[in-house]
């Protein structure tokens, strides 16, 4: 019995690795999707702006075009923000595991590092992560979004320059609230 029980902890153990690397993989490729997205959407805005023709409605396709990015930037903030849950978790779990085994002291093996062992080891919230590196590139460039969407409409409407101010503040607002939710049940 004791056979069985150290192969499901072996395979286990091996399968949460892949889960970790996994969850580390789908972390970049989301921040260089997410970071394409914005190009095309900077480059579509450049493009409608190339076009001759009365530039109020230039404008208001510009509008929609930062909208429909700044949609899929607070989808892709919030992903990441899951993604680091998932990640931290199933790092917590490895790290149970690792401990289990150092701690037998049937092997005679010390690891390099305590952080190899900490079942408490990563935080959910590290501010200071790659994941979160990611979270504030795509923060800072979605905010530049939102005040360029919101700068557009402010042109076609002659509208008060406090508007992409208040459309910045709200979408960091947004997004706070967001990761709060999402990292609340850590």
């Amino acid at each position: 019995m004791d056979e069985l029980k150290e192969e499901v902890l072996i395979s286990d153990f091996n399968q949460a690795n892949e889960m970790l690397r996994h969850y580390d993989n789908v972390n970049w490729d989301i921040t260089k999707f997410a970071f394409g997205e914005i190009l095309v959407a900077i480059g579509a805005c450049w493009t409608v702006w190339s076009v001759n023709g009365p530039s109020t409605w230039k404008l208001y396709v510009m509008a929609a075009i930062c909208v429909a990015s700044l949609l899929f930037g607070i989808l892709a903030l919030f992903v990441l923000a899951k993604n680091r849950v998932y990640f931290a978790k199933t790092a917590r779990y490895v790290n149970t595991v690792r401990n289990y085994v150092v701690m037998d002291n049937s092997f005679s093996f010390e690891p390099p590092a305590d952080y190899w062992i900490k079942t408490d080891f990563p935080k959910t919230i590290d501010f200071f992560s790659t994941q979160f590196a990611s979270i504030y590139i795509l923060t800072i460039l979605n905010v530049l979004i939102a005040a360029a969407g919101s700068c557009f409409l402010m042109i076609a409407f002659d509208l008060c320059f406090y508007l992409p101010c208040g459309a910045v503040f709200l979408f960091l607002i947004i997004i706070i609230v967001m990761l709060f939710i999402v990292f609340k049940g850590k």
